[in-house]
C-alpha cells in the first residue's frame, strides 16, 4: 500500500521549462503537473533523488525561476522521457500562487495526475 504524503492534489500543468544543476539551466523539458509544494517534470535528462536543481518555467511572457529538490524519478518506457518529482524549496510563494490560479480554473475539472 502506498502512503500518501502530499498535502495538496496534483493538477495538470504543462509548461515549457529549462532546468539544471547550476545557475544557467540548459536542459529542456516540460512540467506535467503542479501541487502546492512541487512540480512534475517530464524530460529526457533526469537527476537522481536528493539533487538540488534550478528550474526556469516559461509561462506566457514570464520566466519564473524556482529552486527544488528531486524527490523521485519515475522511468517511463525505454526511449521516452522520464518524470522527476521536484519539491520546491525556493520561491514557494510563487508556485503556490500559480497552483491556486490553476486549481480555480474550470477547465482542469477533476483531472489529477498520477505517476508514482
Amino acid at each position: 500500500m502506498r502512503i500518501e504524503r502530499r498535502l495538496s492534489q496534483r493538477i495538470p500543468f504543462i509548461e515549457r521549462i529549462k532546468y539544471g544543476l547550476d545557475d544557467h539551466p540548459t536542459f529542456t523539458g516540460y512540467t506535467c503537473d503542479i501541487s502546492e509544494s512541487g512540480i512534475g517534470i517530464k524530460a529526457s535528462k533526469v537527476f537522481p533523488p536528493e539533487s538540488e536543481i534550478l528550474v526556469d518555467m516559461y509561462i506566457g511572457d514570464e520566466v519564473i525561476r524556482v529552486e527544488g529538490l528531486v524527490v523521485r524519478v519515475t522511468p517511463i518506457l525505454s526511449g521516452e522521457a522520464s518524470i522527476m518529482g521536484v519539491k520546491i524549496s525556493g520561491r514557494t510563494d510563487r508556485v503556490k500562487h500559480i497552483y491556486m490560479q490553476r486549481l480555480n480554473e474550470p477547465h482542469h475539472l477533476d483531472k489529477t495526475t498520477e505517476y508514482d
